[in-house]
């Protein structure tokens, strides 16, 4: 039987673009799905979901990976966030993280794009000002 996250990757390499319409199947873990629906609520229609949508813990990921966004650009959006790591975040630090990953999947952001949230690795000390100032950069697309 084959796993989720291995249809879901090849899904992805057979799908095009992604859509901000409702996705067709749809799976957020019922600790994340506050984050998700969040970050949905700063970036608006800006969000491309995809046709399917998976959001989960793992805690096969390297140590140090915090999260993994597979599905950026693509037509899929499938998140992965380190189990281990994140019984020992912060709120602030887990806030960062999910949008972090959502940013890449669900608007395709890239690594160090001239925005906080957007940094490779997690800042030494992330408070509410750093989510005011991430959240900022969502609102406003950079």
């Amino acid at each position: 039987m084959l796993s989720r996250s291995l249809i879901l990757i090849v899904l992805m390499i057979l799908s095009g673009c992604k859509s901000n319409e409702t996705p067709d199947w749809e799976y957020v873990h019922p600790e994340l799905r506050s984050y998700y629906e969040d970050f949905l609520n700063i970036v608006g229609d800006r969000a491309s979901k995809g046709e399917t949508v998976y959001i989960q813990f793992s805690t096969n990921l390297p140590q140090g990976v915090l999260g993994i966004a597979f599905g950026m650009n693509a037509n899929v959006t499938h998140i992965q966030i380190n189990a281990n790591s994140w019984l020992r975040m912060t709120e602030h630090q887990r806030r960062m993280t999910m949008y972090h990953e959502m940013a890449h999947d669900l608007l395709d952001w890239e690594h160090d794009n001239g925005t906080l949230l957007m940094v490779k690795g997690m800042p030494r000390y992330v408070d509410q000002t750093t989510i005011n100032t991430i959240t900022k950069e969502l609102k406003n697309g950079w």
